[in-house]
């Protein structure tokens, strides 16, 4: 019979973390809570499924069982990469840490998000471009 090894993590939905945007995002907030779950020996981040969510914000209630929750992409990565200005990150609201008001949120997310993605459209290079192809052969 084969030995079971224990493990134990933590359960924690990425739009929990804390961040300057609303809602968590997979981004320095997201890095630096796998340095912390290193830090006190947890093995595991069970993190909730991460689709688009339904009319409600639910996790449980996705649109798609194959896409991922756009509202997840980070803001600051984006800046870092070019694809945004820090100036525009900080117009950004200011949003109540204990209750989350997910359409204002989506709103505001979007319209960076197009941004960017119009950005990279006009500036993108051959490099970004060779990236974006693998990117996309990857996810077919």
């Amino acid at each position: 019979m084969k030995k079971l090894n224990r493990s134990s993590g933590v359960l924690l939905h990425i739009t929990s973390l804390p961040g300057p945007y609303g809602i968590g995002e997979i981004g320095p907030q997201a890095f630096n809570f796998v340095d912390d779950l290193v830090d006190m020996k947890q093995n595991l981040w069970q993190i909730l499924p991460d689709n688009p969510t339904d009319n409600y914000n639910c996790a449980y209630g996705a649109i798609s069982a194959f896409a991922n929750n756009t509202l997840l992409i980070s803001l600051d990565f984006l800046v870092r990469d070019g694809w945004l200005k820090q100036k525009d990150l900080d117009k950004f609201p200011k949003t109540n840490p204990n209750q989350i008001s997910f359409e204002n949120i989506k709103a505001i997310r979007y319209l960076l998000l197009e941004k960017a993605a119009q950005n990279f459209l006009i500036y993108n290079t051959e490099e970004d471009k060779k990236k974006y192809k693998i990117f996309c052969k990857a996810n077919q």
